[in-house]
């Protein structure tokens, strides 16, 4: 069976960015409905970031890592880590708000999904360097 963790990757990315521009446009325009599809857009894409860490930690269990590519797995495996828990502290947070976004801290919650957005790019640029510059991942015949 194929390694679905390099299918999974790129949904919690586009997904967690578009959620972003979705919850920002509809707070600048004051349009609910945008803030209403952030929430869920958010929703899948932590969704799918825990798909994506479950089936890389099974993937790190089985990869062979040639010399070198050490570092840049622990990195991108941190900063996995990271992202997942960042992300599931802002799903929490606004499910307490009812999935509205937090009136009171809203700067907050915005510069913590952007700074999440960036850590998010970060792992999988890691990620990317694993497979393009050591071939972790990719068959060789």
């Amino acid at each position: 069976m194929p390694d679905p963790h390099p299918f999974l990757v790129h949904f919690p990315v586009g997904l967690l960015v578009a959620g972003l521009l979705f919850d920002l446009t509809g707070t600048l325009l004051a349009h609910r409905e945008l803030t209403r599809a952030g929430w869920w857009v958010q929703l899948c894409g932590t969704i799918t970031l825990a798909a994506a860490i479950a089936t890389g930690v099974l993937a790190g269990q089985r990869a062979s890592l040639p010399s070198g590519a050490s570092p840049v797995f622990e990195f991108h495996q941190q900063m996995a880590f990271l992202v997942a828990a960042l992300f599931a502290g802002l799903l929490f947070w606004r499910m307490s708000t009812r999935t509205e976004l937090p009136e009171r801290s809203r700067v907050m919650f915005f510069l913590l999904y952007g700074g999440g957005v960036l850590a998010l790019l970060i792992a999988a640029w890691a990620g990317g360097r694993l497979v393009y510059e050591y071939g972790v991942g990719v068959a060789m015949r």
